[in-house]
This record gives structure tokens, sequence and C-alpha cells, in this order.
């Protein structure tokens, strides 16, 4: 091995540093994807959750009390300037005492937790027999639906609370047998649906949909901005590394070695003192 040559363990370890230089930008890229990953399906939950949902609440009438069946009950949150058209759904017997009732009153009001009335609505309704067309008879429960708030806006989201009150003021009079004029209902619910404007619309429409969209559109954008984030880091690295430190060095050892002969010689003056000559002079003296 000449002089100046590196060593193997030199030239491992300059093949080593490079690869390493390359590598820490692509472990931290993958190390960071699963944490894109996780916010990307925090951002979609969020859009989901946002987007406006109905509701149903079941409630439990009070019978027995000298006054019309009553309940009162606790409303799920709602979005604050979200339209709602809110109804009661009951299940009425077909029973003699409930199609000879006539017309009854459902009253709704929304409450505070404080009894501050919100929206309040009072309708009459009717109890009609309906036969289908398998069956000559009345079924044996009816499904009624009773809109009665309509486009109501909770002004906060704070808790609310709903109060029902089904039948008739004068329930101490009978009827044919003796019955109480009161409604018989088996099953009560109050319901919301959600009248959504706007983009609210199209999120209420298609919720998983928006959901799942919004989801890979935050992975995309937070994925390219980490790739811009690790393209100053990666020409650094390219930058300092290429070409290896030795490379210069292992060049030179590998090319063959080719003397130049030297082909310019220092230039010589040459002086040359050139003397005149000057013909000779013949003096002739006169012999007296």
């Amino acid at each position: 091995m000449q002089a100046g040559e590196p060593t193997w363990m030199q030239t491992i370890y300059d093949r080593l540093k490079r690869t390493l230089y390359f590598l820490l930008p692509v472990v931290i890229c993958a190390g960071l994807l699963p944490v894109l990953a996780f916010f990307s399906v925090g951002a979609g939950y969020t859009v989901w959750s946002s987007v406006p949902h109905g509701w149903s609440v079941e409630a439990f009438l009070q019978y027995g009390d000298g006054r019309s069946p009553y309940a009162r009950v606790h409303l799920p949150p709602l979005i604050t300037d979200q339209a709602y058209d809110v109804s009661l759904q009951l299940s009425v017997p077909t029973i003699p005492s409930n199609l000879e009732l006539g017309n009854f009153m459902a009253a709704l009001e929304i409450l505070t937790p404080s009894n501050k009335s919100l929206a309040f609505a009072r309708r009459p309704y009717l109890l009609l027999p309906t036969k289908t067309w398998f069956s000559l008879s009345n079924p044996a429960v009816l499904q009624l639906d009773l809109g009665l708030l309509s486009d109501f806006v909770p002004p906060s989201s704070s808790p609310i609370d709903a109060y029902i009150e089904l039948g008739r003021k004068d329930a101490w009079k009978s009827l044919g047998e003796g019955q109480g004029r009161e409604l018989t209902v088996q099953h009560l619910y109050v319901k919301g649906n959600v009248k959504p404007s706007g983009i609210r619309a199209i999120l209420a429409s298609y919720p998983m949909s928006t959901s799942v969209i919004s989801t890979a559109i935050f992975f995309l954008i937070s994925s390219f901005a980490l790739c811009i984030s690790l393209i100053p880091m990666l020409r650094t690295r390219t930058s300092t590394v290429w070409p290896p430190p030795n490379a210069a060095r292992i060049r030179s050892n590998s090319e063959p070695r080719t003397l130049k002969k030297r082909t310019s010689t220092p230039s010589l003056k040459v002086e040359r003192n050139e003397v005149s000559r000057q013909p000779a002079r013949i003096t002739v003296v006169p012999l007296n």
C-alpha cells in the first residue's frame, strides 16, 4: 500500500457515514408518518363530530297526579345556530278509551335548568282508527308523529330540558263506562331533526364521506409539508457527503501515473560582440 492511500477501515467508515447521512431523513420521515396519520384521523373525527345529527330521547309520562300526563327529559347537547324541528313520536294503543277520546292537546316547552322558557308550542290532535290492506280490523298500536316546534335554534350549547304534556284539561269527566278522559300512551319519544343549510347541508348528507375526505386531505397536506421541510436537510447532506472526502485521493491512486516530459528549455541569450574592422591607415613619411 502506497503512502497516502486510505485503509480498508477508512473506506468502510466513509461509506457507512455516507449511508447514515442519507438514512437519517428517511428515518425521521418514517417516524413522523404514524404521528401524521393519527392527527389525520383526529381531524376526520372532528369533522364528523361537528356534523349536526338528529336525536331521539325517550320520555316517561307521569299519570295520576290530578293533571294531564306529563314528562320532563334532558335533551342531548345541541349545536348553536343550528335549526331543529322538534316533534313527539307516540305509540298509542287502539283501545276504546283512546278512540273515544276525541281531540286532545299536545304541549311542548323547551326550558333551561333554571326553568327559563326558550320555546313553547301547543296544538290539538285527533286519534283516528286506521285499517290496513291485510286486515279489516284496527292495528293494536298506532304510531303518531306530532310536529310541534319548527326551526328551533338553541341560543347556546348549555344543557336544556323538554317538558311534555298530553291529554285534556277536563280529564275529570268520564267516557262510556267511566274511563277518564286521558290519553293512554305506550311509548313516547322526543325527536329532533336537523335542518342544515349551506356547507352543513353537504356535511349532514354525506357525513362519512366528508370525514374520510378530510382525513385524506389533512394527511396529504401534512406529508407534503414534511417533505418540504426535509429538502434543505437532504441538499445540505448531499453537498457535504458527495463527492466523498477521499474521492480525489482514490481517483488519483487508481489512475496510472504518467510522467510529463518537459519540453520547454530556458532561453539563452547569446550576445555577440561584433568587432568592427576598420581599414588600416598607412602614413607615408618623406625622406630627406
